[in-house]
């Protein structure tokens, strides 16, 4: 990359950091979710949720666990570390970004800067990166692996991207194969032989991931997918209506971008691979539950189709490309500015949580009062109150669609499951404080039951955030 190509990667992420800043405290219950793997990885225990018990695949991010790992074992907060990370892997993002620009556009061309300038101008993008997943390592990664696969003098760097995007997220596959197979197919076999070897790099990675997965697990497919991909498509299209709608500009504005990309400019392999993850990839984020924070789902392919519109922007005659760039300035300063901004962020701040909230100050009581290392306790939410519990108490998430407990994923809640383990601890959770102990059907099964009504009793409630309320109730006889 040039000079000018790194002064806007600076710029970019300046205003990254800007966007991101109000946030960045703050993180979603899911996140700490993969911390709580990650800190019984540090701990030696493996890749569990529960010490001691056997492996259920409750996440679907495998290297952002490994990576958070270290970082629970340190005197920080946990929300320090991986917000830290998610935004120094946003910024990576966008010099990713720039120079898969670069490869597209040319060595120079300004409009290799559109996707870093306009991606790091998306309030959901500053927002995502730092809610404590692996949203900013994720995109960093699908455009680092383009940039390297495409610029055909890193294929071995290529391939090895590619391949690591399949453990970020199970659907990274998808992206990393159709990019190893663009050099393959790109080059005409009269001129020169196809390059295989990103091909070669990411089946290095791919296949004794697999492998090992497979057998750790026991089933190559993760009990997330059994919670979060659960209903067939259109109904969780509906379920999904109400998050598609609080982002309906950005939504309407990618698919136009997408539609320009495709019609205008060079028909290029490239090109239309980007093009083509990037609908597949939304094909498959709206296989699943986008409850919070959606879009984030959505950042990876939105990223690659500005890379795709690029240069079918430069490739047009002057007065509509001026036409185009100017509509697509206004768009980027509508989303950034207009009230779509304040959407957003009123939306995060609502559904995450600030480190020091009541309900972990709950739950580091309960960690406090263990007495017998493995003993149980019950909750609907599988993030804060258990992450903070800490790695002696055991966990079954009773949501009907638990990400930890494969007995209770997709099936009717079974009361003598969970109370066989002999809990000390229930939580249960309530929307607002007018509802507590519970607004859940299996909780309230749970709490009329005579082995939890006579031998347990309610002790303090908890606010995590403006949405949930927990109420904790425990044993007679047992102290937190």
């Amino acid at each position: 990359m040039t000079r000018r190509s790194w002064a806007a990667c600076i710029v970019a992420i300046a205003i990254l950091a800007i966007s991101a800043w109000p946030s960045l405290p703050s993180m979603v219950d899911d996140a700490y979710v993969s911390l709580r793997y990650a800190r019984n990885l540090g701990l030696g225990n493996g890749l569990v949720y529960n010490a001691g018990q056997p492996p259920v695949e409750g996440y679907t991010n495998f290297l952002w666990v490994v990576w958070m790992a270290p970082g629970t074992l340190l005197p920080i907060h946990p929300s320090t570390w991986a917000t830290g990370w998610g935004l120094i892997f946003g910024a990576v993002g966008l010099v990713a970004a720039t120079g898969l620009g670069v490869v597209l556009c040319g060595r120079g061309s300004r409009w290799s800067l559109l996707p870093a300038a306009v991606l790091a101008a998306l309030p959901v993008y500053g927002i995502a990166v730092t809610n404590g997943l692996e949203t900013g390592m994720y995109v960093a990664m699908v455009l680092g692996a383009a940039w390297a696969v495409l610029d055909r003098r890193t294929p071995w760097l290529g391939g090895v991207l590619a391949g690591l995007l399949y453990l970020v997220r199970p659907e990274g596959l998808v992206a990393g194969v159709a990019l190893v197979f663009v050099p393959i197919f790109s080059r005409p076999r009269a001129h020169r032989p196809a390059d295989l070897r990103p091909l070669a790099a990411l089946l290095a990675v791919v296949v004794p991931y697999f492998v090992a997965h497979t057998l750790y697990f026991g089933t190559f497919i993760p009990n997330t997918f059994a919670a979060q991909a659960r209903e067939p498509f259109f109904d969780m299209m509906k379920m999904n209506a109400g998050y598609f709608k609080r982002s309906q500009e950005l939504y309407a504005g990618a698919v136009c971008a997408w539609l320009l990309a495709a019609v205008l400019g060079p028909r290029t392999a490239p090109k239309y691979t980007l093009l083509g993850i990037a609908a597949v990839l939304t094909i498959v984020s709206l296989r699943v539950y986008n409850w919070m924070p959606g879009a984030r789902l959505f950042l990876a392919p939105i990223a690659l189709t500005l890379a795709a519109l690029a240069p079918s922007l430069q490739a047009l005659r002057r007065r509509p490309r001026r036409v185009l760039a100017g509509a697509l300035a206004l768009g980027t300063a509508y989303l950034t500015l207009g009230p779509s901004r304040a959407v957003e962020t009123r939306y995060d701040a609502y559904n995450t949580v600030l480190p020091g909230n009541p309900a972990e100050l709950m739950a580091r009581r309960i960690a406090a009062g263990v007495v017998v290392p493995g003993s149980w306790l019950l909750a609907r939410d599988a993030g804060v109150v258990p992450y903070f519990a800490g790695p002696d108490v055991n966990v079954i998430d009773i949501h009907p669609f638990s990400l930890t407990d494969p007995v209770l994923t997709g099936k009717r809640f079974d009361v003598n499951h969970v109370l066989a383990v002999h809990p000390t601890w229930i939580v249960t959770t309530a929307d607002s404080e007018d509802e507590l102990p519970t607004r859940y059907l299996e909780e309230r099964i749970l709490l009329s039951d005579p082995r939890v009504r006579d031998h347990f009793v309610r002790g303090p409630d908890a606010r995590q955030h403006h949405r949930r309320w927990y109420a904790l109730w425990t044993r007679t006889g047992a102290a937190p």
